[in-house]
This record gives structure tokens, sequence and C-alpha cells, in this order.
């Protein structure tokens, strides 16, 4: 099997490279100060799968996180570092919505500027119904993100019910999500495969918002794009991460939903505080700000994330403990146009 996976990565990179080229006029410029821990003196996040941008007030800038774990998270960024992070409490009512699935799968979460609202896709661990799969909108306590409260989830009953579920499994399902004024879009993580999640392509299901009917699929296997795990939509752009081929995406699409350009941007890790030192990474979601900041969350995969002990050595002690409780780094990219 690991020789399969080697094969795949393979092919996930010569696929990388014949679509550098794409025709989208932009590059990523990694900033100074990135990446970072998501970290706030002894507070961080845990198995963060999940990041959107709500509001820049001052010189903040906000921000939702959403964790594996079941947890969502409100962090605040100012003079390009995390000075707050503060988890929300559920209440009875939200509590018991979450009593119904066996692991609080908690993947993509999304903010829709023209309404205000926050959604969120929960994926179906097992046992495993494909039922336990979710695309819900979170309610927070005065419709406020700054009350620190949760008071419920309301599902989404996407229609047709057996073409959402299709191609879902045990922990495989819309870890790509991103709403805009008219659309919810739906990136599938990718197929399994003999327990195995790689493939060439996966999919996006585009949503109309106020019927909920999925009213377009796209293979992104020309695109040279094979998991997705996570989405933000900005303008006409669809932005991605694809975290089996360790690359961001862009996709462009016309007045009828049709893709006519797109471009991989190639990610390179890098362990924070450090010059030129990689990790193995496992890149989960991003987020747009508006002033053209892309920020890209790094989920640690526990079971093939610390660096080797020869890396170790190189660190300082501080380091070492943040890999070693697997806490998520944030990165920070200025996209930079040329028209």
């Amino acid at each position: 099997m690991l020789i399969k996976q080697l094969t795949n990565l393979i092919i996930f990179t010569l696929l990388s490279i014949v679509h550098l080229n794409g025709q989208i006029d932009a590059k990523l410029v990694q900033q100074p100060h990135s990446p970072q821990w998501i970290k706030v003196g002894d507070k961080y996040s845990d198995q963060t799968s999940g990041i959107c941008f709500i509001e820049a007030k001052r010189d903040q800038r906000i921000f939702l996180l959403a964790d594996d774990t079941g947890a969502i998270h409100r962090m605040v960024y100012k003079n390009n570092k995390i000075v707050e992070l503060t988890t929300y409490s559920y209440s009875k009512k939200a509590k018991k919505y979450l009593e119904g699935f066996s692991k609080k799968d908690f993947e993509e979460i999304a903010f829709d500027r023209s309404t205000g609202d926050v959604y969120l896709s929960i994926e179906g661990n097992e046992p495993f119904p494909k039922s336990t799969t979710k695309i819900v909108k979170v309610k927070f306590k005065n419709n406020s993100i700054y009350q620190n409260s949760i008071i419920d989830f309301e599902e989404l009953k996407i229609q047709p019910q057996d073409l959402f579920e299709k191609y879902l499994e045990n922990n495989v399902a819309y870890e790509g999500l991103a709403v805009d004024n008219n659309y919810i879009y739906l990136g599938l993580e990718g197929f399994q495969t003999n327990g195995f999640f790689f493939s060439d392509s996966t999919l996006i299901h585009i949503v109309d918002k106020k019927s909920l009917n999925i009213i377009k699929t796209i293979s992104t296997k020309k695109f040279g794009i094979g998991t997705i795990c996570g989405l933000h939509k900005q303008d006409n752009l669809l932005w991605g991460v694809d975290r089996n081929g360790f690359n961001i995406f862009s996709l462009k699409f016309d007045e009828n939903l049709d893709i006519i350009d797109w471009k991989l941007f190639p990610f390179q890790s890098k362990i924070p505080n450090t010059i030129n030192m990689s990790y193995i990474a496992a890149i989960e979601s991003i987020t747009i700000d508006d002033e053209e900041n892309a920020y890209i969350i790094d989920d640690p995969w526990k079971r093939f994330y610390i660096p080797s002990e020869e890396i170790q050595k190189k660190l300082n002690d501080s380091e070492v403990a943040n890999f070693k409780k697997f806490i998520p780094i944030i990165y920070n990219y200025k996209i930079k146009r040329n028209n």
C-alpha cells in the first residue's frame, strides 16, 4: 500500500507541473511573519480543519476556526500575530444535536458575507450511515459571533439526496465548503480506494442557495486537483487546497458556472521561527481577507507529523514541544496580481 501511495503522490506532482502555468495572473507570496502556531499563551486549537474570515475591525482581523474534535473558536489577528483565541460554548440544544454523531468531526467552516450566516461541514464516522454527513448553519446567541455561545445547528437538506450522499465514505466527505451570494460550493475530499484516499481527481457540487438543489457537478481531473480539503469563494474565483497534491489552487468561473481558467500554486511547508526547514504538512483549509491576504491552515496528522530526530535537534525546545502537542500551524500569503 505504501508503494501505491507514493506512486499516486508522484502522479499528483506531475499533474501539478503540467498545470502550473495557468492563465490566472496572480502569485502567492509568503509573508515574513508566516507561518505561526495557532496558539495564544497556553491556549491552542486542536486538529483544526476549517477557517473563515469574518471581518476587519480597526487593526484587527476576525476569523472562525473549526476543529475535528467538535470545537469552534474565534481567532483575532493583530499586527500579523494571533492575539486572541476564544472557544465557543454550546447550549443544551446544541449539545443534544451533536450527541447524534459518533465523532464530532467538524471539517470546514464558511462565512456568507451577503447574509451573515456561518456554514459548517460535519463529516460522518463509524458507525457510518451516510446521513451522518451534514452541512449546517451555525446559530450563535443573539445572532452574534461575539457572544461566545452557539445555541443551535440548522441542517440543510441538500437535494437530490442520493447525489449528495453518493460518494461519501466513513471519514470521507465535504472538506471543502464555500458560499457566495447565490451558491454553496461543496468540495469532496476524494475517492476511497482500498482504504486509501488517493485519486487523480475529485468533485465539486454547486448548490443553489435558495432551493438547496445541486445544479452542477464538476470533476477536477482536468485541473490536476486530486483532493479538496478547503474552499473559499472570492468574486469569480474559487480558491482551495489540495492536501495530497501539496497545492493551493484557483478556479475561474464564467457567468454559466463553467470553469474557464485555473492555476495551481505549489505549497512548501516551513517550520515556524526557522529558516528553510520543512516538515510533512497536511493543509486543510483556506480563507482570504479584504486585503487579499490568504490564510492556510495545516491540520497535524498525529500519526505522521513530527519532524525526524535529526530535524528536532536543530529546533529550540518550544518548537519541539509544539510539534509534540500537535498544535496546528497557520500560513499567511499575499495575493499579488499583475492586472
